[in-house]
């Protein structure tokens, strides 16, 4: 019954999603559909972190990365999600870490990135 209802909500969320032109090929279409769903799926709905990946290394929010899943979203007409994605960006330091965790604390091992400020300016 759970993965029904997610299921469910999955199809009613992506039905909002703002639709590719309508000379796109199929296989285009089921890229962009499942593209969204990973987004969704890799977002924190209440804080708006966004992972990188679900693997080990790769399971914080790097700026850039989520700056460009907000872009994304929000060209997709999800503009509540791509503002709840800049509203955690923008609580960063980004001077202090190139990834962060999902609370929005450092983590240690990479120093910041010199670009991640112009992507979360971007939104």
């Amino acid at each position: 019954a759970v993965f029904t209802t997610a299921a469910r909500d999955d199809r009613r969320w992506r039905a909002r999603a703002r639709p590719l032109g309508p000379g796109a090929p199929g296989w285009a279409r089921r890229m962009y559909s499942r593209s969204l769903l990973t987004l969704r799926a890799l977002t924190d709905r209440r804080t708006g972190a966004v992972a990188a990946g679900a693997r080990d290394g790769w399971a914080y929010v790097w700026p850039r990365d989520a700056a460009t899943a907000a872009l994304a979203l929000e060209a997709a007409g999800y503009r509540g999600e791509a503002c709840g994605i800049a509203g955690f960006l923008a609580g960063l330091d980004l001077s202090a870490a190139a990834r962060f965790d999902g609370a929005g604390a450092p983590v240690p091992g990479r120093g910041p990135q010199g670009d991640a400020a112009a992507w979360v300016a971007s939104l």
